[in-house]
């Protein structure tokens, strides 16, 4: 009937085809659970059905079927999501947590089906998907765009809300959607005939029919199935009989709805077949004979309880699913499920609900890790608060682990739920912990609001909350500086302590304020980021070595550079990485490497920072993370920039901006779009450059990001001046000028915003000095402006030594023009050492430009930093300053 139906004739046809076929159900019970739908897909790829009681067994064969892909074979412990295997885990997927472990379990899932492909083409059925969790859905995804050849079956019915990768798949081109709508009459008779075995139907049966079920198939299926079973008609030789006069059917008193026909049918079967279907209900819409048979109430009825589901079996009420020597039934519609549910007292489902979970409790004690979000349903329904709440905490936790951030919210949230009954009597600190899961689930969504809350609960209920005004909050702050500052004076080495339990809710009191500094970062409140993350180390040292601890050292490096201070900076940056190694630890690792190179990158160590993020790199590759991956390659990327080496950094973008695509990471991708355009522009591609911006601003405005729309900013503010847009230049400077004083100089990479403003002002300046009749600003209007430019240029390089040249370079010129020669030469030298110091040979080229284009032309010192700046700019291959720097020599 209806999409069943067509799947099932579509699974018929595939066996002459010369195709693989694997096939996948949802479940509604089992909707929370991870992967669930998979579970049948990779079990019949390895062959395990057979090993069903064989754990040993079924490691072995999965193993051996692994050793020819050493890839997929190093991270096979990440199969236990999928299939109960319980295989350990090794030293790297011991290490592999959230999104990075959901990354690196899609790559083995999806691996092993395109090692499928490799032997024959591949069917893959998905059915009910309308009970997919997030992460089948997120695979199915990924699946219909990494593995081919492959013809994907979705089945589903109509959704409300339709799940973000659904909605890509109808948008694919390739993606053909049928949507079934109710039988024509003629349809729905035909229908009722093949059901019933004969060739055509009385009058008066079909006249009900086309009245009563109004074209749904179903409905007309159980409506003839329920006058067989009331002995109305009678199938003999492939005819329909009737048992009574055609009157009969005009006083017939059926239901008006398919649940009353069910119900009408279910009352005529013998009480021990009436309770069979109860038990099963109970059990899913698949069950185990074991399963029914172990939980069944009636002792002396077990015998002949496979005569109970072959009696339903030939009543097309529970046909048979799998066969051998465990096998499972279904009920052949979802309906028939909820109505045999429904028809139970509460106190029945109660009782029956407890002794399903009582069974997977028993049957799997060595393991119950499968089962944690069935085992919550179960006692839930049970009304066993105290296990309901363990078993959410458990599954919500397990989610987390794996990546499934929509199942941990669920789980995490009802567990909150459970406790806010008031039932149970739950201690502070487990409080404080399910609110830190959840603080953490939210965040991996990216739902930042939900996760501050969430995170700021966590801090109370753990002991050490955080300040609610802001007047405590700055007495707070100076307080946690003092104990840190305290801290450093007392010891500044770093000791190693196995923490006691008494000490675990002040780690996970740690753990929170960690992920609260990152909220605070991304909400842009200052203040409270500091206090978050000095409270994280303040309750971190001293209670042994943890990630927390290293990722805030590797902070608190990064934000004494800004202030700048910069011996505590480097001390901090020191400890970080200590902790980090000492951890063994490789994603706490790659963290510090890749947050403390931003420091690094700021000071101008290019070497070190280098090193660091190439480091990074390889372990982030190694773990399978995407996200710190192109993190990582933006540490040469940006250094590439200052090192002038544009063509390199402009390559590494374009690797970024492939990294990101593949994760559909809109802020990687601005990033990288960017990161490619200041490249470009300094290699003269102007047309190529304004293209990038233009795509930036796209991305921008699906995800919005204000140290990208600075850099932005000032990149469109220089595109616009170099094709002599000089209305439109300044209005973007003034743009970028607005955007910057907003907030004080925090992030390195705004250097080129910070320049961008004064360049185009400057020039615009001294263009209007030489032909006052082309300006659209006074020169008094643009002197003020470029002030005010080379003032929050200072301001930036009192914070980044980095930007030392350019301050200079820029002061410099605001010298000249006002009239101040001897400072401005002044200025250029020291810009030209700045450069020179900081091994930036692209400043130190621009210095000697500036120097010799305000030399006389028979002053000696012209040529020579005239033919040092082409040197210079013809071997980092920047035409544009390149042809400005010859253009002089004549």
């Amino acid at each position: 009937i209806g999409k069943s139906r067509l799947v099932a004739d579509i699974r018929h046809r595939s066996r002459s085809l010369g195709v693989s076929k694997l096939v996948g159900t949802a479940d509604a019970i089992e909707k929370s659970t991870p992967y669930h739908a998979w579970r049948s897909v990779f079990r019949d790829l390895f062959g395990l059905e057979e090993l069903a009681d064989d754990v040993e067994a079924r490691r072995a064969r999965v193993l051996s079927m692994l050793q020819e892909s050493p890839a997929l074979l190093r991270i096979a412990p990440l199969l236990n999501a999928v299939l109960p295997l319980d295989l350990p885990e090794n030293e790297l997927t011991l290490h592999l947590e959230g999104k990075v472990r959901a990354d690196n379990t899609h790559d083995l899932l999806l691996g092993l089906l395109q090692q499928a492909t490799q032997r024959a083409p591949l069917l893959l059925i998905l059915e009910d998907t309308h009970w997919l969790d997030s992460a089948s859905w997120a695979l199915t995804l990924q699946l219909r765009q990494r593995v081919k050849p492959l013809l994907l079956i979705l089945a589903t019915r109509p959704l409300t809300q339709l799940p973000l990768e659904y909605s890509q798949l109808l948008r694919a081109p390739d993606t053909r959607h049928m949507v079934l709508e109710n039988l024509l009459p003629e349809e729905t008779l035909a229908l009722v005939c093949q059901r019933l075995g004969v060739s055509e139907l009385p009058e008066p049966v079909a006249a009900l029919i086309r009245e009563k079920a109004e074209g749904h198939p179903f409905f007309s299926e159980e409506l003839a199935y329920a006058l067989r079973d009331a002995g109305l008609i009678r199938v003999e030789g492939g005819q329909c009989l009737l048992n009574a006069p055609p009157e009969a059917f005009l006083k017939a008193s059926f239901p008006n709805t398919v649940q009353g026909v069910i119900t009408s049918r279910i009352d005529r079967l013998t009480p021990q077949q009436q309770l069979t279907l109860k038990v099963a209900s109970v059990i899913g819409r698949v069950f185990p004979y074991r399963t029914l048979h172990d939980i069944y109430p009636v002792e002396q009825d077990k015998p002949r309880l496979s005569d109970y589901l072959n009696a339903l079996k030939h009543l097309d009420i529970t046909p048979l699913e799998t066969h051998g020597p465990e096998p499972t039934y279904l009920f052949k519609h979802l309906i028939t499920q909820e109505v045999v549910y429904n028809l139970m007292l509460f106190s029945q489902r109660r009782q029956l609900h407890e002794a399903v979970a009582a069974w997977y409790e028993e049957t799997h004690t060595e393991d119950l890790s499968p089962f944690y979000p069935l085992l919550a349903y179960h006692w839930d329904k049970a009304e066993n608060s105290a296990k309901t709440l363990f078993y959410l905490e458990k599954a919500g936790e397990q989610a987390l682990h794996r990546g499934a951030y929509h199942e941990a919210v669920s789980a995490l949230r009802t567990a909150r739920q459970e406790i806010e009954k008031g039932q149970l009597a739950i201690p502070e600190v487990q409080q404080g912990r399910l609110a830190l899961l959840l603080g953490e689930a939210y965040l991996g969504l990216g739902q930042v609001a939900e996760s501050g809350h969430s995170l700021v609960q966590a801090t109370a209920r753990l002991g050490w909350p955080m300040p609610t005004t802001p007047t405590r909050l700055n007495l707070a702050l100076v307080q946690e500086l003092g104990k840190q500052m305290g801290a450093r004076l007392r010891s500044p080495h770093i000791e190693q302590m196995e923490p006691a339990d008494s000490q675990m809710a002040r780690l996970a009191a740690a753990r929170a304020y960690q992920q609260l500094a990152e909220v605070f970062y991304y909400a842009n409140e200052t203040t409270s980021m500091l206090y978050a993350v000095l409270r994280t180390v303040n309750l971190a040292e001293g209670q042994g070595l943890s990630p927390a601890l290293a990722q805030a050292y590797a902070t608190i490096s990064v934000t004494t550079g800004i202030i700048p201070l910069h011996s505590l900076s480097r001390a901090y940056w020191g400890w970080s990485r200590q902790v980090a190694e000492r951890l063994g630890d490789p994603p706490t690792l790659v963290h510090v490497l890749a947050r403390t190179s931003v420091y690094l990158l700021g000071v101008g160590e290019w070497s070190t920072a280098k090193e660091q993020g190439q480091q990074a790199a390889s372990l982030a590759e190694h773990l399978g993370d995407q996200l710190r991956l192109a993190e990582s390659i933006a540490v040469p990327a940006m250094a590439a920039r200052f090192e002038g080496a544009f063509a390199e950094g402009a390559r590494l973008w374009d690797e970024i901006h492939t990294i990101a695509r593949a994760n559909d990471n809109l802020l990687h991708q601005t990033w990288a779009r960017i990161g490619k355009a200041q490249h470009l522009f300094r290699l003269g591609d102007t047309e190529t450059t304004l293209a990038l911006i233009e795509e930036t601003e796209a991305l921008l405005a699906r995800n919005a990001d204000g140290s990208s729309e600075r850099l932005a900013a000032g990149m469109l503010a220089l595109v616009r001046l170099r094709r002599n847009e000089e209305t439109l230049a300044l209005e973007a400077a003034e743009h970028c000028a607005t955007l910057l004083a907003q907030s004080p100089p925090v992030f390195f990479t705004a250097l080129e915003t910070y320049a961008a403003v004064a360049h185009v002002t400057l020039r615009v300046w001294e263009r209007t000095l030489q032909n006052p009749l082309s300006a659209s600003l006074t020169p008094r209007e643009l002197a003020r402006r470029a002030q005010a430019a080379c003032k929050a240029l200072q301001q930036y390089a009192r914070v980044f030594p980095i930007g030392q040249p350019s301050y200079l370079l820029h002061q410099g010129w605001l010298d000249w023009l006002s009239d101040h020669e001897g400072r401005a030469r002044k200025a250029w030298q020291q810009s030209l050492a700045a450069a020179e110091r900081l091994a930036m040979p692209y400043d130190a080229a621009l210095a000697h430009y500036e120097i010799a284009r305000h030399l006389p032309r028979d002053n000696p010192a012209r040529q020579t930093h005239l033919a040092r700046a082409c040197e210079v700019f013809e071997r980092l291959g920047v035409d544009h300053d390149l042809a400005q720097a010859q253009a002089q020599l004549t």
